[in-house]
C-alpha cells in the first residue's frame, strides 16, 4: 500500500485503520520489521522516486517535488539533502556528467 501511495498524505491512524489493527500497534510492528517508522519509510519512497525524476526528466524541481508527494520544493531540498548529502539541483547536476 505504501509503495502505491507514498505521494499521498497519510497517517498512521488511517493505514491502521485500512488494514484493521490498532495505530500503536502498526507503528511499533512496522519499525520492529523495517528497522524505521513509517514517516521515514515513506520519505525514502520519495526520496527514491526524485533520484530517478532528477536525472530521468527535464521537470522542474518543484514539479518533481509535487510528483513524489512532497509539500513543496523546499521541503524537497530539505529531505533531499539530509538523505543524500547534496541539493536536488547539485545531484541532477552531478549526474548529468
Amino acid at each position: 500500500m505504501l509503495h502505491v501511495e507514498f505521494r499521498d498524505s497519510f497517517s498512521l491512524t488511517s493505514v491502521a485503520r485500512r488494514v484493521g489493527t490498532h495505530p500503536v500497534h502498526l507503528a511499533r510492528t512496522f519499525q520492529r520489521h523495517h528497522g524505521m517508522t513509517m514517516g521515514e519509510y515513506v520519505r525514502r519512497l520519495r526520496i527514491s522516486f526524485a533520484l530517478e525524476a532528477l536525472v530521468g526528466s527535464e521537470a522542474s524541481l518543484s514539479a518533481i517535488a509535487a510528483q513524489a508527494g512532497f509539500a513543496d520544493q523546499s521541503h524537497l531540498g530539505r529531505i533531499f539533502k539530509a538523505a543524500t548529502g547534496m541539493t536536488p539541483l547539485q545531484y541532477r547536476n552531478k549526474s548529468a556528467r
